[in-house]
């Protein structure tokens, strides 16, 4: 008689919003179990990319690192997902390919694709408004600042 070994398959992506310099960038992570077995104790890592100052996760922070620990990922397309976020840098790029799953009670693991992109400059767009468009002597006018930039109001 044959026995069938039903194992886990883990992959794990990452995608990113935001890459505007002086704004909050958020990586979302998802490891996805193709496999016919439940994954136990994943645990998904991935290093903090240089060009960011971090600034938050849903996992454990420590060394430059963050890692999440997933008790159960179920069988059959089953996902599990962490995100973290920082402040991007002035300019540069952000490169990203040290993150995966580092280990499982399957002794199922998965390197994560590379993931980068060059640190984008804000745009302005300058916009002032005064109290009075025609003043008068000796009449005070108030100026104002209606400015904005990609990605906030100044």
């Amino acid at each position: 008689n044959a026995v069938t070994v039903v194992k886990p398959e883990l992959s794990v992506s990452k995608v990113y919003e935001g890459e505007v310099a002086g704004t909050v960038v958020t990586f979302t992570l998802t490891v996805t179990n193709a496999g016919g077995g439940q994954a136990t104790n994943v645990v998904l890592s991935d290093t903090v990319p240089a060009g960011l100052q971090f600034g938050g996760s849903d996992g454990v922070a420590a060394d430059g690192d963050v890692t999440w620990n997933f008790a159960n990922i179920g069988p059959d397309g089953g996902k599990a997902t962490g995100w973290f976020s920082g402040t991007l840098l002035c300019s540069g790029t952000v490169s990203n390919d040290a993150y995966g799953v580092v280990s499982s009670d399957q002794g199922a693991t998965a390197a994560g694709t590379p993931v980068g992109f060059t640190i984008l400059a804000p745009t302005l767009k300058p916009s002032f408004d005064q109290s009075t468009s025609t003043p008068q002597l000796d009449e005070t006018v108030h100026f104002g600042s209606t400015s904005t930039t990609s990605t906030i109001a100044l």
